[in-house]
């Protein structure tokens, strides 16, 4: 018998951070479980009923790793729905995987995820993190050709994937990449912006690459945001 699947149910389940620095992003839990009671009340899916557990990570992989494991080794849920976050999606990507268990609408655009040679299970659903960085390097070009930039990175797949994106996009004739500072989102709040290295290039424009998620924007956004950086 296939795992979630009866004559009349399909189970399947995720992780989505209702507590910690992405709890904004938390909503996507029961906005889907709501969704599905939707589709439950108008027949299901081909006549089975669809039965989603969500559980909180916290936005921590190291969390994800474990409640995705549990979900699919002792809840025994046939996928696992729109894990939040890239590192998080990363970290369980091998996990399912090996397992041969679908992880899909993966919440990100890292390309690592979206290699289906290596990784068959895994189906993300967001648009590329390198594409939405050449986008902003074209507006870039268009709006400001003769800027020059500094980068404030994130210090991963998304990060690295967007200043990529925008370094291609720029590179055609903008003198790009006055400063690149990578920073960890842990750390993020702390970093002190007249200090940084940002502060030291001639600055006309200041991109972020960065995950402003939270009720709000992080300190430091905040202060770039004060002295019309960004």
């Amino acid at each position: 018998a296939t795992p979630g699947v009866t004559d009349t149910t399909v189970k399947i389940g995720g992780t989505v951070p209702l507590s910690g620095p992405a709890a904004a992003f938390g909503v996507v839990g029961p906005g889907a479980a709501a969704y599905f009671a939707y589709v439950n009340d108008h027949g299901g899916v081909n006549g089975r009923q669809i039965q989603y557990e969500y559980l909180d990570d916290n936005y921590n992989p190291t969390q994800t790793v474990e409640l995705t494991r549990r979900l699919v080794q002792q809840d025994n849920v046939l996928a696992i729905f729109n894990t939040i976050g890239t590192d998080n999606a990363l970290a369980v990507q091998p996990l399912l995987n090996q397992l041969q268990v679908p992880e899909l609408f993966a919440g990100t655009g890292a390309g690592r995820a979206a290699d289906p040679k290596r990784y068959p299970w895994t189906m993300p659903y967001l648009p590329s993190f390198v594409a939405e960085g050449a986008i902003y390097g074209r507006y870039l070009l268009q709006a400001r050709p003769k800027a020059r930039i500094a980068v404030l990175q994130e210090n991963d797949d998304y990060g690295r994937n967007l200043t990529a994106g925008l370094k291609r996009a720029s590179s055609w004739t903008a003198p790009f990449m006055g400063a690149s500072a990578p920073c960890s989102i842990p750390a993020a709040p702390r970093i002190s912006i007249p200090n940084s290295r940002l502060n030291r290039v001639m600055r006309e424009i200041c991109s972020l690459p960065v995950d402003a998620s939270g009720p709000g924007l992080p300190p430091w956004a905040r202060a770039l945001l004060a002295r019309s950086w960004v």
